[in-house]
């Protein structure tokens, strides 16, 4: 058999007996029955702590898992599933016969559980195209935190609000130092790979261990830099008035609700500014040959259903300019208010040589509507 028609790849003039016997059988199989049988030895080596066979089992499961995708002979699933669910079966810590306390315990099965936790931490990431955090990523974070923080079934004998099914399984587990560290490396290394908007997400998971906490936070602020903490403190500024440590659930709702609205509002008005300067209009300055809307303009709101646009044109255009400018910008507010319920526009525009000033209010369909009540 040649080298790539086998599944160990081996070489005959050099391999040893076993692994020439091991290959003889898994090469044969279908691509299910092989991934089967390599599930089924590695519980074996796990059951009886060999630690380095497990490991390279689990290597030769991703290769047999990889394989069976290829061949279309069944959907295997997700093999970072299967590491998350097979985790759960290897042993925790174990008692050393020879210790005095007999109580004492050390860690076991650490290069295969290393194994599986970098396998799963590099599912938490999101989608590289989209940036979108996919359930995978969810999962994978969630257990990266159920094994790094166990608690007591005694003290937790239910599932806790926001808690996932692998802090169940994880319930009274001894969880080793060797472990936690490794974990804290692996958070180290992906949160590279996350932007500061991204990291907030996961800041915010219930039951987030301090560790995990401090990391993100640091990341938060290295990949934010400047930009970041200015935008803070002016969010902080801006919930000053409203004191959310003193406001009710309901109060903090509301106020979220309002903020929606007058976010949505001020994407629509940006919409329409954005049209009256369009690049599609030529002649800007020529009278009556363009719907460019000259000058510099700003906007007011009353409340988010009475808007106030005013533009200020410069000093060395004609009246003329002026009012056929005005005339533009209230074709542009017109159309708007077509689609856009809002009680009044009022635009106002001054400038010009002669320091002209023109004024009008347009009534929405809103506005309609709330008088006929």
């Amino acid at each position: 058999m040649g080298k790539e028609e086998t599944f160990l790849e081996i070489q005959p003039g050099k391999d040893d007996f076993f692994r020439l016997l091991a290959d003889q059988f898994l090469t044969p199989m279908s691509g299910k029955q092989r991934m089967e049988k390599l599930k089924e030895v590695f519980l074996v080596a796990a059951k009886n702590y060999n630690d380095e066979a497990a490991k390279e089992l689990l290597i030769k499961i991703e290769k047999a898992h990889r394989k069976l995708k290829l061949e279309r002979e069944g959907d295997p699933g997700k093999f970072i599933d299967y590491l998350m669910e097979v985790y759960w079966q290897l042993p925790g810590m174990e008692v050393r016969a020879d210790t005095v306390p007999s109580t004492c315990r050390y860690p076991i099965m650490l290069r295969t559980k290393f194994r599986i936790l970098g396998e799963i931490a590099s599912g938490w990431c999101p989608d590289w195209t989209t940036r979108e955090i996919t359930e995978t990523s969810i999962k994978a974070f969630r257990f990266l935190i159920a094994v790094f923080n166990p608690v007591s079934r005694k003290n937790w004998p239910r599932q806790r609000p926001g808690e996932s099914e692998f802090e169940l399984k994880a319930r009274d587990r001894i969880v080793s130092q060797e472990e936690r560290e490794e974990i804290i490396v692996l958070i180290r290394r992906q949160d590279v790979r996350f932007n500061p908007d991204e990291l907030e997400f996961w800041m915010a998971q219930p039951y987030l261990p301090y560790e995990f906490e401090r990391i993100l936070a640091m990341a938060r602020v290295r990949k934010g830099g400047h930009d970041l903490w200015r935008k803070d403190i002016r969010n902080a500024q801006l919930l000053k008035s409203l004191c959310p440590d003193e406001r009710t659930e309901a109060a903090i709702d509301l106020h979220q609700s309002y903020c929606q609205i007058i976010a949505d509002l001020d994407r629509k008005v940006q919409k329409l500014l954005g049209q009256m300067k369009s690049d599609g209009y030529l002649g800007n300055e020529e009278i009556g040959s363009s719907e460019y809307v000259l000058g510099q303009e700003e906007i007011i709101y009353n409340n988010p259903f009475d808007i106030i646009i005013k533009i200020e044109l410069k000093p060395e255009h004609p009246e003329a300019l002026v009012c056929d400018n005005f005339g533009r910008a209230k074709r542009h507010i017109k159309s708007w208010l077509q689609n856009n319920p809002s009680d009044k526009v009022r635009l106002s525009m001054k400038g010009g040589k002669t320091s002209i000033n023109l004024t009008e209010d347009f009534l929405g369909e809103r506005h309609h509507l709330t008088k006929e009540r």
